[in-house]
Parts: structure tokens; C-alpha cells; sequence
């Protein structure tokens, strides 16, 4: 499944798997590069809500980490 670009600063999303040396699984994250709060790109800032960034955590599988990211991606507007 491909992932769509970042619709903001048009980067491609990392997406990564979070498991400790311990065994925890903390399952797949999905987020933009660039994104950071109060980068002057992203218009988010320290006391924006968390639907607003460009970041999503735990989620079980890759292809759900991929569908909510382009869930938000779909329903974001400028």
C-alpha cells in the first residue's frame, strides 16, 4: 500500500515499528520528516490538539499505520 505525501510540506512519511530489547511492542508509528510543533510549516503549535499534528502512534499493523495516515491526509483541509 502506498502512502501519500505529507499535504502540507508534500514529504514522504517514515513509518517505523517500536520494539523494545525487552519484547514490549509498542507497534507502528506513521509521521511527516519535517513535522515538528511550531515549525512555521505545519501551522501547529504547542496548544494545538493532537488530531492536528502530523504524527500517529500504535497502531498494531503497517497497513493500518498506512490507512490512518491516509485517512488524514484525505480528509485534511488547508
Amino acid at each position: 500500500m502506498d502512502t501519500k505525501p505529507c499535504p502540507i510540506c508534500k514529504s514522504k512519511p517514515i513509518i517505523k515499528h517500536y520494539l523494545t530489547k525487552e519484547g514490549y511492542d509498542f507497534g507502528y508509528s506513521i509521521w511527516c520528516p519535517l513535522f515538528y510543533v511550531g515549525d512555521g510549516i505545519h501551522g501547529v503549535t504547542e496548544s494545538s490538539g493532537l488530531e492536528n499534528h502530523w504524527s500517529i502512534y500504535f497502531l498494531e499493523t503497517e497497513d493500518e499505520a498506512i490507512k490512518e495516515w491516509n485517512r488524514k491526509v484525505k480528509e485534511w483541509k488547508a
